[in-house]
């Protein structure tokens, strides 16, 4: 669907476009105030980019989006960067 949704763009653009993953929050709390260890909120961001990389999606770039807890965002930052 994302290959199909890019050849289907004005081919004017000098650049892109560009197509991006949205990723959230995980939605429960990640300690000190929760449950959820910082290593394990990691291993589930790296899970999530693996998947889409090895998807037959081309997405270019991952959206990291309306993260409260940064660090939580820096668990997401460390994921997908593995």
């Amino acid at each position: 669907a994302v290959a199909k949704v890019k050849s289907e763009l004005p081919h004017q653009f000098k650049v892109g476009p560009f197509i991006g993953l949205s990723i959230g929050p995980m939605g429960d709390l990640i300690e000190p105030l929760g449950r959820i260890g910082l290593d394990e909120a990691e291993q589930e961001f790296f899970s999530v980019a693996k998947a889409a990389v090895d998807s037959r999606e081309h997405f270019d770039l991952f959206i990291l989006e309306t993260f409260s807890n940064m660090n939580e965002l820096e668990a997401a930052v460390h994921g997908i960067r593995r």
